[in-house]
């Protein structure tokens, strides 16, 4: 995550195209600690 996450991109639209995909993809992971 970090890798194509660097430190010289936080301005960057990077963080939220990820955060929109994360959202989207139907994954147990993020899904469960938010229902929990």
């Amino acid at each position: 995550m970090p890798a194509h996450v660097p430190a010289p991109t936080p301005t960057a639209p990077t963080p939220e195209p990820d955060e929109e995909k994360d959202q989207s993809i139907p994954l147990p992971f993020p899904q469960r600690a938010v229902k929990s």
